[in-house]
């Protein structure tokens, strides 16, 4: 799950949907959640419920981006955010494995951080199969689309460094235009990217600095989610 930061709040909302454009042009056009592109269906997601905290209502600072799926699944099931490790508070890269295209949860982590990764993976039901009328999950079938694509753009890159490697000093040159074009493939479910292109640290860098919002404190030089929790 990619961490976030919005940064300070832009203005003074009298209604929350007036923050939904503020949003995406902070975080882009994807869910906070299940990282979904959702540039149709872009909605303002309430971390604490505005039914739980009416005072949070209209605050900069309780608001993510949210596909409809989530939001709808999320609803007002937690009453704040104590036990939920929320991606604008914390190192969320850290806790899901991205194989095959499916989440899952961090084996690494410790008991502690286990159980809050997995409050959070349940409060969204991010690996649910099926939606309420028996049909796969919308989240699912775009995951697994958005990681064929990037096993395939994994492939063209090997095939492409092996076409260049006799260019000498154009070499470096060619591979960073190739890199670009790749940053500019994602269309969502940018740590399905992370993770196809797992061995190759200038990929990994050029897709996490090319969508908004993204926490890069969260990464090392390496661009591996540093194994830790907290920011």
């Amino acid at each position: 799950m990619r961490p976030v930061n919005k940064g300070d709040s832009p203005r003074v909302y009298k209604d929350y949907k007036d923050a939904k454009w503020d949003l995406i042009e902070k975080l882009g056009e994807y869910c906070s959640y299940c990282e979904m592109n959702i540039c149709n269906q872009a909605e303002v997601e309430h971390v604490v419920p505005k039914s739980k905290d009416g005072d949070l209502e209209l605050d900069w600072d309780n608001f993510l981006l949210g596909c409809k799926t989530c939001n709808t699944i999320k609803n007002n099931i937690n009453d704040d955010r104590e036990g939920y490790p929320f991606p604008d508070e914390y190192n969320t890269a850290y806790l899901y494995n991205y194989k095959n295209g499916k989440v899952q949860v961090n084996e690494n982590l410790s008991a502690e951080d286990k159980l809050k990764a997995e409050n959070l993976f349940q409060l969204i039901k991010v690996n649910r199969e099926y939606n309420t009328t028996g049909r796969l999950d919308d989240r699912k079938m775009a995951r697994i689309k958005e990681y064929e694509k990037a096993v395939m753009s994994l492939n063209d890159y090997k095939e492409y460094e092996k076409e260049v490697e006799n260019l000498d000093s154009r070499k470096e040159y060619f591979i960073q235009l190739m890199i670009r074009q790749i940053s500019k493939s994602p269309s969502g479910f940018h740590s399905v990217w992370i993770e196809v292109f797992k061995d190759y640290p200038k990929v990994k860098k050029a897709i996490l600095e090319g969508v908004p919002g993204t926490a890069l404190e969260c990464y090392d030089e390496e661009f591996n989610p540093i194994e830790k929790l907290e920011r």
